[in-house]
Formats: structure tokens, C-alpha cells, sequence
């Protein structure tokens, strides 16, 4: 399988993995959403990923070789220091509702950097239904942060309007974004 290493963010030492598919309109879409950015999240988030906390480097994945790509079109994982994208879902999605799924992760990276993040599980854990539902509470305020942080960015909501970029039952990027009464409400 082809794999190549493409250079995400100017000016940075952040590039993206790419495999078996050609990454450039990928980066072409993350690049117009970090520049619709404000420059202050943009730098907690740099910041952030400077660190180094628990000597995690950053890491950028397109591909459909990650464990939960059929499910979703991306996932942040290891407290916003890797992001996967689903590279089948960004080479046919519009560019609507992909900026607004870039920009969903990076809020979730975003909360993290500045100790607001809810994300206390992983679905792989295995916990008792109680402390699940619980955990769940949490795990859909983070969602719905990451969703409205995404909107106050300046990206589209209403691009589609069925289910949320981590609960998609049929993927498709039309099961994309939450409706309004749900982002809002």
C-alpha cells in the first residue's frame, strides 16, 4: 500500500500520514480550517502539542487502517494528541461538512489544552452499565462543547443534519452533524 508524509501546517513541523490515498485535498481542508481558527485557540492548541505531556508526540493519520474508521470519520485519541481521519469519507465529502468534522476534532484537542475536556473513557473499557451511563453523561457534554466550539469557529452546522461525527450509524457524510435542537438545546 502506498504511504506517504505530507506537510500539514505551514510554518510547522506537524505532517500528516497518509495511505493508499492522495492526502493533498485533505490538507488543502485542514489547512482553511485551522486559518479559520482564532489565532489564540490555535496557539493553546500549539502550545498543547508542544509539550509533550507523558512524552506523547503528535501524530496525524488518513487512512481507513484504524480501529473504528468504518464507524467514524475521525477520532482524537491519547488526549488530543492523535488524530485519525477516515481518508474513503474525506475524498468524497463536501467541504462543508468536512471542515465542520476537522473543526469538531480540533475543539477536542482544544479542551484538552485547556483542561476542559469531559472525554474520561475510551468504549473499549469495559465498566459496569452504571458507572457507562455516567461516563456517557460526560462523554456527550464533550461532544456537544466540541460541537458548539466548532460553530463559534465559524464552521457550518446546518451542512447536514443527521447524527453526530461519533455516533454514526451508516457512514455517510450526510451523518454528519447533530440538528440544530440538539447542538443548541
Amino acid at each position: 500500500m502506498h504511504h506517504s508524509e505530507l506537510k500539514l501546517l505551514e510554518g510547522h513541523d506537524y505532517g500528516i500520514s497518509t495511505h493508499g490515498r492522495d492526502g493533498a485535498r485533505f490538507v488543502g481542508l485542514f489547512r482553511r480550517c485551522w486559518d479559520a481558527i482564532p489565532e489564540v485557540d490555535r496557539q493553546t492548541i500549539l502550545d498543547y502539542w508542544d509539550r509533550h505531556e507523558r512524552r506523547r508526540t503528535v501524530s496525524f493519520e488518513l487512512s481507513n487502517d484504524w480501529g473504528g474508521s468504518t464507524q467514524n470519520h475521525a477520532r482524537v485519541t491519547e488526549e488530543g494528541y492523535r488524530m485519525r481521519f477516515n481518508a474513503e469519507s474525506f475524498s468524497v465529502m463536501p467541504e462543508k461538512p468536512a471542515l465542520f468534522i476537522i473543526a469538531h476534532e480540533l475543539a477536542h484537542v482544544h479542551g484538552w489544552a485547556s483542561g476542559k475536556s469531559h472525554a474520561l473513557f475510551e468504549s473499549s473499557w469495559d465498566v459496569d452499565r452504571a458507572l457507562k451511563s455516567i461516563l456517557e453523561k460526560f462523554e456527550n457534554e464533550n461532544e456537544a462543547s466540541a460541537n458548539a466550539l466548532a460553530v463559534q469557529w465559524g464552521m457550518d452546522f446546518n451542512a447536514s443534519r443527521n447524527g453526530s461525527p461519533r455516533q454514526v450509524r451508516r457512514l455517510s457524510w450526510r451523518n454528519v452533524l447533530p440538528s440544530e435542537h440538539e447542538l443548541c438545546g
